[in-house]
């Protein structure tokens, strides 16, 4: 699944946690134009606000290729992505 509305590999300003990369596994439920319509955590970061704030930039501002039937036709369907994010540290 190809995430056209590219997110930045740096996280949000607003995350609250350590310097790093952070991982989080999402479950997508996409409308038949590719929409991320709704959000759920996977696999967690370990970091509930990283997980919490990695759902809401990606129902605000998500778009994928839609998901396909086997006749081609755009369909509404569940994906899992995976999401990095690189926390910079704000001292370097």
């Amino acid at each position: 699944m190809l995430l056209l509305a590219l997110l930045a590999s740096a996280a949000p300003q607003d995350f609250t946690v350590p310097p790093g990369q952070y991982k989080v596994v999402v479950a997508l439920k996409l409308s038949d134009k590719g929409k991320v319509k709704a959000c759920s955590v996977a696999q967690t970061s370990g970091f509930a606000d990283a997980d919490k704030k990695t759902c809401k930039q990606l129902l605000k501002n998500g778009q994928f290729d839609p998901i396909r039937n086997e006749a081609g036709v755009a369909i509404e369907g569940v994906t899992t992505e995976s999401i990095r994010w690189k926390v910079a540290d704000p001292e370097s």
